[in-house]
């Protein structure tokens, strides 16, 4: 005959006892043997309207979930994680700095006067004198 665990409980007015999956089986009775009696009653009519349970083959587990699992439980993959983080955060931080510089130099360079006005202009330099009439 086969068997299956039963959780009792006490309860205010008796006991409670339940079943856990497949069965899902609960009852309440003043009695252990009554809450008992009802369980194996309420099994019953679960076969009746077709219950069974079945043993189902599974596959052999993927090699891949192995090494995914062993991979996650790396503290070196944590510290990786983490140091990738920051360096996206760093280079996203950066970018946006540059896009809001980009956005103010035009304005800036618009402010600064074109060098042509304040430098001042340096004397023409005369051309170097070649006096061929000197005397000796």
């Amino acid at each position: 005959m086969p068997t299956i665990p039963v959780l009792l409980e006490p309860t205010p007015g008796g006991f409670r006892a339940t079943t856990g999956a497949p069965w899902n089986l609960s009852a309440e009775a003043p009695t252990e043997e009554e809450a008992l009696t009802a369980i194996r009653r309420e099994y019953v009519m679960k076969q009746v309207a077709g219950l069974r349970v079945v043993d189902l083959a599974l596959p052999e587990p993927d090699p891949s979930i192995e090494a995914a699992r062993k991979l996650a439980a790396n503290a070196f993959l944590d510290e990786w994680v983490a140091h990738t983080k920051e360096a996206r955060r760093r280079r996203e931080s950066e970018e946006d700095a540059a896009e809001a510089d980009a956005e103010v130099l035009p304005v800036v360079c618009q402010a600064v006067p074109d060098p042509s006005d304040w430098i001042p202009r340096a004397a023409p330099v005369p051309p170097a004198r070649t006096d061929t009439s000197r005397s000796d």
